[in-house]
């Protein structure tokens, strides 16, 4: 315990100071509940079970963001609590790595629940944009009018990633789709690409845009507009 007391004391000494007096608390409930290992705390991350001794320890698991969390991270993929699920996404998006891919693209493909498949769309484009297997399933939800628009927003949001020229004609055209949200995520990415192509396609959907999306999106002839203004400041800056 004294090990594991040491590390995560560490762990917590780095954080924002704003942050370390409520991980102090978090690190002495999870010793006092008996958790005296790194892998004892990773099983009390995956024990539906736990109730507050389990969110404790994925907090700190996030903190080690190593192998070991990436292993909780992946088995926790499959928890029947989407909701899990979907933190599991967060904690293979901080860290990062091309082998989460599969695991990731898994869920794309099958999840039960839509929100978590866009959660994955996401954290892939940020684990994956090297993988060819990940960017044709990206292209192809972005593409099948069948999936629902948030999933295929994030679709699009994911391939700002991707440097393939199959990415960025994609996304001009999708600035044509029938749908508002997926336009609005697409202008997004083609802001986060930086992409000067995409101007007179950017500048013909912006004359043309009315759709006004729920709060927080809101109008998406701003998001193009914005979209817009970041490229041309972009191509200023050289």
């Amino acid at each position: 315990m004294d090990d594991l007391r040491t590390e995560l004391e560490a762990l917590v000494n780095g954080e924002d100071s704003h942050e370390r007096a409520e991980l102090r608390e978090v690190v002495e409930a999870v010793l006092a509940a008996g958790v005296q290992s790194r892998h004892a705390l990773a099983a009390r991350v995956l024990d539906r079970d736990a109730g507050v001794l389990r969110d404790h320890a994925y907090r700190l698991l996030r903190l080690m963001n190593d192998d070991l969390a990436q292993q909780t991270w992946l088995a926790l993929l499959n928890d029947p609590d989407p909701i899990w699920r979907s933190q599991a996404m967060n904690g293979l998006d901080l860290l990062g790595r091309a082998s989460s891919a599969t695991a990731l693209i898994a869920v794309l493909r099958a999840d039960p629940v839509a929100h978590v498949r866009g959660h994955a769309a996401i954290v892939l484009g940020t684990c994956a944009p090297a993988s060819e297997e990940a960017l044709e399933l990206l292209l192809a939800i972005l593409g099948d009018a069948t999936e629902p628009p948030h999933i295929r927003g994030s679709a699009a949001e994911a391939l700002h990633r991707y440097a393939d020229v199959r990415a960025a004609n994609a996304l001009v055209s999708a600035l044509e789709d029938p749908e508002p949200e997926v336009r609005y995520y697409t202008a997004f990415a083609l802001a986060a690409r930086n992409d000067a192509a995409a101007l007179p396609a950017l500048e013909r959907a912006a004359a043309i845009e009315q759709a006004v999306l729920p709060a927080p999106l809101g109008p998406v002839r701003d998001e193009i507009l914005a979209s817009i203004e970041h490229i041309r400041y972009r191509q200023r800056r050289g």
